[in-house]
């Protein structure tokens, strides 16, 4: 099974030991990430490790984990989709755009986020917690 994994989902499984961060650790399922998701955490690294009170040890520790179960995919390897998930999400939020382009070009299952304006688009899933928590501990099929 594979899930496109949205940044918010990654900052709170950062943030604090957590269901989120359970789910993104399971070996059984294949996480992915566009490259800019890098950018982001180091961006905004001060900002996650405040807000969570995470000295640079746990913080680094924490991402260390989740890096080791999430791949992070080449804007190479997914560009030639920007154009039609920017189409699909332009009447939803084009700057996330990139995360449609990456699902539809490794044909993903679903994308895993908490951002709600993901179901308005119906090309890929949106997944909640809940339901990758159904898939990991009852192998429910999406």
């Amino acid at each position: 099974m594979k899930i496109v994994v949205d940044a918010n989902v990654v900052f709170a499984a950062l943030m604090r030991s957590s269901i989120t961060r359970e789910l993104l650790l399971y070996p059984f399922i294949s996480y992915y990430s566009p490259d800019f998701l890098l950018t982001g955490l180091q961006k905004h690294k001060k900002e996650l490790m405040n807000k969570a009170n995470l000295s640079e040890a746990t913080y680094s520790n924490a991402l260390k984990l989740i890096l080791a179960n999430l791949k992070v995919i080449s804007k190479l390897n997914y560009g030639s989709e920007i154009g039609r998930a920017s189409k699909i999400m332009e009447y939803v939020d084009k700057a996330d755009a990139v995360y449609l382009a990456l699902s539809i070009a490794i044909k993903a299952d679903g994308i895993w986020t908490y951002d709600r304006h993901f179901e308005k688009q119906r090309t890929i899933k949106a997944l909640k917690t809940k339901d990758v928590a159904a898939i990991v501990w009852r192998g429910k099929k999406i």
